[in-house]
């Protein structure tokens, strides 16, 4: 069986996606680019709802590589449990984001359209809840610690595939035809 077309680009389109949040993340953070923040939960808001219909896809449809028949189990148990944590990662990231949002007392915006109101006070944003706000912003914090490792080992194993064991997983998920 070969990967569906909509499991490869729900796949690349959600990674460079993420990719992309994570690098405007890093730097909004890192050089406090105030005017950002608006996109990057803007985007994340609407790529969370692209990643949840990703996990309704992977639960609807079950696939496997046809070169998956012929590794050994610890293989083939490390490889779903990667995809698994992978998806997980990729529901928390913008889970975490959203809480620590509403829970500091920001709101929740897409662009300019309010789906939760900032909670204001005297003419000041408080917060609902500091402790969760602070979880969820530590939670998001450490996820990207969590994704670096696991795309590591994820593009990894890929480029195992391709040039150890010459088989068809990283072609198949670029589209790619078997030989």
């Amino acid at each position: 069986m070969k990967i569906s077309r909509t499991t490869r680009y729900l796949h690349w389109f959600i990674a460079l996606c993420l990719l992309s949040l994570v690098s405007i993340g890093l730097y909004m953070s890192q050089t406090s680019s105030y005017f950002l923040y608006p996109w990057h939960k803007s985007l994340g808001i609407l790529l969370f709802i692209v990643i949840l219909g990703r996990v309704i896809w992977s639960w609807i449809r079950t696939e496997t590589f046809p070169s998956a028949s012929n590794l050994p189990t610890w293989q083939i148990i490390s490889a779903q449990w990667s995809h698994r944590l992978l998806l997980l990662i990729t529901v928390l990231f913008p889970v975490s984001g959203i809480t620590m949002n509403i829970a500091n007392g920001f709101g929740l915006h897409i662009f300019s359209w309010t789906l939760i109101s900032t909670n204001i006070v005297e003419g000041k944003r408080i917060a609902l809840f500091k402790p969760l706000g602070q979880f969820a912003h530590s939670t998001h914090q450490t996820l990207l610690w969590v994704l670096a490792i696991t795309l590591f080992i994820h593009i990894s194993a890929a480029l195992y595939h391709h040039w150890y064991r010459k088989d068809t997983t990283l072609t198949n998920m670029l589209g790619k035809e078997e030989r």
